[in-house]
């Protein structure tokens, strides 16, 4: 089995699929670019945002947007097919 360590994820490579650019990029606002690519890197490094949770609350703090604003984000990017938001409660399922 192979592990990813990553030293310093400051100065790491993340690649983005091409069809991010081509398709979405045209059509999404600034700010549901910025959460999408967050999230894309915090889902990367598989960590949350400094180690903690990612929320939408955290997002929102981190970029200077509402929550609604992140809310409505997430609610585009799975009507374009980039994202799945999970129902409510869904963390309950996984908790060990």
């Amino acid at each position: 089995m192979f592990f990813k360590t990553i030293e310093d994820e400051t100065y790491s490579d993340i690649s983005i699929p091409s069809i991010f650019f081509d398709m979405f990029m045209p059509i999404a606002s600034g700010d549901q670019v910025k959460i999408y690519l967050l999230a894309y890197r915090e889902a990367y490094f598989c960590n949350g945002l400094k180690g903690g949770d990612l929320t939408n609350e955290v997002i929102a703090s981190t970029l200077g947007i509402s929550d609604k604003d992140v809310i409505e984000a997430w609610r585009f990017w799975e009507n374009m097919g980039a994202h799945k938001i999970p129902p409510k409660g869904w963390q309950d399922a996984y908790r060990i």
